[in-house]
């Protein structure tokens, strides 16, 4: 069942949805802009046909964003009692303010510590560290038609293979992530995602992107330890800062969108 056709969100350690409030304010503008087709005096018809126009697109927005299914990997509850016993995997959830989270695919393989959705797979790590040491490092890779484990591979336990946050580019068919280092800083890898290994594109410096995501146009946009939004370059790593998000962000997460729809 290839039931992420709507939109995909992968969002590690907690899932969380923000910005639902804005669905009552698309509500109040809708009234609004109504209000004003029967205030229109000068050149009624052309600005009637391009005020119809407006409204009509804001419609159908709106009703997207009220009818869109979210799916995301849930790798911590506080209703769990610990999390290793907890039921790690795919969840479902609406759009909406009090959402409730439906499972889909419940399995301890989805116990990730990074992943991302790429074109009809999903693929993650897993770290298991004790204090600073890397003990191991396991990459999985899924067949989201049925959320079957397709492959699994170890690699080398080193914080070279280490991901903080993951994203896929669909316009170059590409996954990069960001990793951190054996020297201590981070850097930005392409990944392969047969093999789970990262190859380098470019050093990040000190900064942590704790979430990753693409544009159709091919932008990387991701938000750092600090709050704030930035664009970084996918071939020299170097960011150029957005201004801040008010939001201080933890642990890896990751959104995926439909092309159309970004």
């Amino acid at each position: 069942m290839k039931r992420v056709l709507n939109l995909f969100l992968a969002v590690l350690l907690v899932c969380t949805v923000n910005g639902l409030g804005d669905l009552k304010a698309q509500s109040n503008n809708k009234v609004a802009q109504l209000e004003k087709l029967s205030a229109i005096e000068n050149n009624p018809q052309k600005t009637i046909r391009k005020q119809t126009a407006a409204i009509r697109h804001s419609l159908k927005t709106a009703a997207f964003a009220e009818s869109v299914e979210l799916f995301g990997c849930m790798t911590y509850s506080s209703k769990w009692s610990t999390s290793e016993n907890g039921e790690f995997g795919i969840y479902s959830f609406p759009a909406e303010e009090g959402t409730t989270f439906t499972p889909v695919k419940t399995a301890a393989d989805f116990n990730l510590s990074a992943a991302v959705y790429a074109d009809g797979k999903f693929c993650g790590y897993r770290v298991t560290t004790y204090g600073s040491t890397v003990y191991g490092v396991n990459y999985y890779l899924f067949d989201t038609d049925g959320w079957t484990r397709d492959i699994q591979q170890t690699l080398k336990a080193s914080y070279d293979n280490y991901p903080i946050s993951l994203a896929y580019d669909s316009k170059t068919k590409t996954i990069y992530g960001q990793f951190m280092s054996e020297a201590g800083t981070t850097r930005l890898c392409t990944v392969d995602l047969l093999t789970g290994q990262p190859t380098q594109v470019a050093s990040t410096g000190d900064r942590m992107y704790f979430t990753l995501s693409f544009d159709k146009e091919g932008t990387l946009y991701g938000i750092a330890d600090d709050g704030n939004l930035y664009t970084i370059n996918t071939a020299t790593g170097t960011a150029a800062s957005i201004g801040a998000t008010g939001i201080m962000p933890s642990n890896s997460q990751k959104r995926n969108y439909r092309p159309e729809h970004r």
